[in-house]
């Protein structure tokens, strides 16, 4: 979509899901199926698990697992649940 910046050095994987307006530094991982709404930002080195979501607004500066729900926080993005597989 618009506006998005991938760093260099950046690995994204299959069927993944980049909203507006996000953005990785260097060296971060997508893994397959994940979601990335509106204004992320991710910070370098970090892997963002398969299927997991990350709500618009969001700035990551850990490691995402699989299938977590992850929202804005105070100051960074905070797990809030579970994504069962369909």
């Amino acid at each position: 979509m618009a506006n998005v910046h991938v760093a260099h050095d950046c690995t994204i994987g299959d069927h993944v899901v980049i909203a507006n307006n996000s953005a990785m530094a260097g060296h971060v991982t997508v893994k397959d199926r994940a979601i990335l709404s509106g204004f992320t930002a991710i910070h370098q080195f970090c892997t963002i698990g398969e299927y997991s979501f990350i709500s618009g607004g969001s700035l990551v500066v850990k490691d995402i697992p699989p299938y977590l729900l992850v929202v804005p926080g105070e100051r960074r993005a905070t797990a809030v649940g579970l994504i069962a597989k369909a």
